[in-house]
C-alpha cells in the first residue's frame, strides 16, 4: 500500500493509528492526549484504547476519535492482579473484536504500562511504535516498579520502532535491547495546563522573592534531599528573599527532619490536579528545580518552559541535552549541595541576568509543538508502508 505524503495538517492522510495507553494518572495521560491530538491535526484516522480510570477522561472523549475503546482497570495494586487476569480472559477477546473490521497501520503506545505489551499482542503483524521514556530503572525504585521494566523489555524487543525522548540513551537501548532502529523526540509541552482555572490557587508567590519550587513524584532518585540541604544554606543567607515550594506526591517522611528547619516552605504533599498546574509555575520569579539524581529526560522542564518558568536542573542523563548544555537554564554539578547552593546564591542575587535562559527557553518550546512531533512517526509510518 503506497501512502500520499501530505505537507499540512489539513491535508487528508490515509493513515490509521491505534493508540494503545491504559495508564491511569501522572504525566502519561497528558503525554497521550497530546500525540493524539497531533496524529488528528495531521488528518489521521485515530483510533484508542484507554483506561476508563484515566484522569483526563474527558478530554479523551472531547476529540474526534474513529473508535474509542475503553477498559475497567484498576485504582490501585490490590486490583491489578484480578484486572489482569480479566484482561487475559475477557478483555482481549472484546479488544479483537471490537477492531476486528480495520486494518492498523500502526500501533503506537505513548507511554509503557503494565498492560500495554498484552493488548499488543492483540494486532499481530501491526507494526508497534513504543515511546520509551525510561530505558533503565532509576535509582531507589521500588520492587513493584522493577518488576515494570522486566515486563517493558518484552515489549521493546518486539517494537517495530523505538521512540527515545533524548539521543543520550540510544547506545544503551541499542546495546541492552539489540535495537538499531530509533527515533528521538523531544518532550513537548502540555499546553492544555496553561488554560484558567477558576477557585482559590493551591500556592501564593511573593513578587518580592526568589520563589524555588520542585514539582513532581516524590521518589529518590529525584533528589529532593539535595534541594533541601542547598536551600537552607541559602535560606540563612537570604532569609527574606526566598520561597521554596516542593509539590507532588510520595513519601515525604524522610525528608521531614530537613524540612523542620526551613522557615519559608509550602509542602503540597498530593497529586497535583491538572487545573491547578498552572498556579505552580506562572507566578513570578518562579525557578523550578530539578536537583535528580539520575534522568532520562523529564516532562517538567517542557512545563517549566512553557510558564516562562527560570530551570535549574543537574548535569545528569537526558537532562543536559534537554537544556541543551545550559543555553536554555542552569545547570549544576549532580549530587553536589555545594554547586546547587552557589547557583541558587547567584540566582537571587543576579536574577535579572537569568532572563535571558527563560526567552531561550520558552521559543524553543513553542517550536515542539505535537502536530510538529506526531509528524516524525506519521511520516516514517509512510515510508514504512512505502517500502
Amino acid at each position: 500500500m503506497k501512502l500520499n505524503l501530505f505537507t499540512n495538517k489539513h491535508s487528508e492522510v490515509n493513515v490509521n493509528i491505534l493508540i494503545n495507553y491504559t495508564g491511569r494518572i501522572g504525566a502519561g495521560p497528558s503525554y497521550g492526549y497530546e500525540m493524539a491530538k497531533g496524529f488528528i491535526d495531521n488528518g489521521v484516522n485515530v483510533y484508542a484504547i484507554i483506561s476508563a480510570n484515566i484522569s483526563n477522561l474527558d478530554k479523551w472523549k472531547a476529540l474526534p476519535i474513529k473508535k474509542l475503546l475503553i477498559l475497567d482497570t484498576y485504582t490501585d495494586k490490590k486490583e491489578f492482579f484480578f484486572a489482569t487476569i480479566k484482561l487475559f480472559i475477557k478483555e482481549r477477546k472484546n479488544i479483537e473484536k471490537f477492531f476486528y473490521d480495520i486494518q492498523f497501520d500502526a500501533l503506537y503506545v505513548p507511554m509503557q504500562t503494565y498492560w500495554s505489551y498484552a493488548i499488543s499482542k492483540c494486532f499481530q503483524g501491526v507494526p508497534v511504535y513504543f515511546t520509551l521514556h525510561d530505558p533503565k530503572a532509576h535509582s531507589g525504585e521500588s520492587l513493584f516498579n522493577r518488576m515494570f521494566y522486566c515486563v517493558t523489555k518484552y515489549e521493546i524487543r518486539g517494537a517495530h520502532r523505538i521512540i527515545l525522548l533524548s539521543s543520550k540513551f540510544i547506545p544503551y537501548v541499542q546495546s541492552h535491547f539489540h535495537k538499531q532502529e530509533i527515533l528521538v523526540i523531544p518532550h513537548g509541552a502540555f499546553f492544555n495546563y496553561k488554560k484558567s482555572v477558576t477557585g482559590k490557587k493551591i500556592v501564593e508567590y511573593s513578587n518580592d522573592k526568589i520563589n524555588f519550587l520542585f514539582f513532581g513524584r516524590i521518589e529518590e532518585y529525584k533528589g529532593l534531599d539535595i534541594l533541601l540541604s542547598a536551600y537552607k544554606c541559602v535560606e540563612e543567607k537570604y532569609p527574606k528573599e526566598v520561597s521554596l515550594v516542593v509539590a507532588g506526591r510520595g513519601d515525604i517522611d524522610k525528608y521531614m527532619h530537613q524540612m523542620q528547619n526551613i522557615k519559608n516552605l509550602t509542602l503540597l504533599n498530593f497529586l497535583i490536579p491538572d487545573e491547578h498546574i498552572r498556579d505552580l509555575f506562572s507566578g513570578n520569579n518562579v525557578a523550578t528545580v530539578l536537583p535528580y539524581k539520575d534522568a532520562t529526560q523529564s516532562g517538567v522542564i517542557a512545563t517549566a518552559a512553557m510558564f516562562d518558568s527560570l530551570i535549574v536542573a543537574s548535569d545528569t542523563g537526558g537532562l543536559t541535552e534537554q537544556l541543551q548544555d545550559g543555553r536554555l537554564g542552569v545547570l549544576f554539578a549532580c549530587n553536589s549541595v555545594e554547586d546547587l547552593k552557589i547557583k541558587m546564591c547567584d540566582i537571587v542575587k543576579n536574577y535579572p541576568s537569568y532572563r535571558k535562559y527563560i526567552t531561550a527557553s520558552r521559543k524553543h518550546i513553542n517550536s515542539l509543538s505535537w502536530s510538529n512531533l506526531s509528524k516524525i512517526i506519521i511520516n516514517d509510518i509512510i515510508g514504512l508502508n512505502e517500502k
